[in-house]
């Protein structure tokens, strides 16, 4: 995701995109990447987490956009985010 210009315009394509969308997102953006999947995106769209991929203590949630206030994130690591298709 962009960090700063072009931001919502990813966002609008994301919204609109037939095919699963992988996204990096830093440990200094995850918390407002999860506020911003919640603005941008419907509530049963699918969505994945991944915490740590390739490490000892990796972390995978799966769930619904709605979900997301139910995931307790600790801010520590890199992220990888899975969204699903439309």
């Amino acid at each position: 995701m962009p960090i700063k210009k072009g931001r919502e315009t990813t966002w609008k394509e994301i919204q609109i995109s037939k095919m699963p969308v992988v996204l990096y997102e830093s440990v200094h953006r995850i918390e407002k990447f999860i506020e911003e999947c919640q603005k941008y995106l419907e509530p049963g769209r699918k969505i994945s987490i991944l915490k740590d991929l390739s490490k000892m203590y990796e972390n995978i949630w799966v769930g619904t956009v709605a979900d997301l206030t139910k995931y307790e994130l600790k801010v520590k690591g890199e992220f990888a985010v899975v969204i699903g298709k439309l």
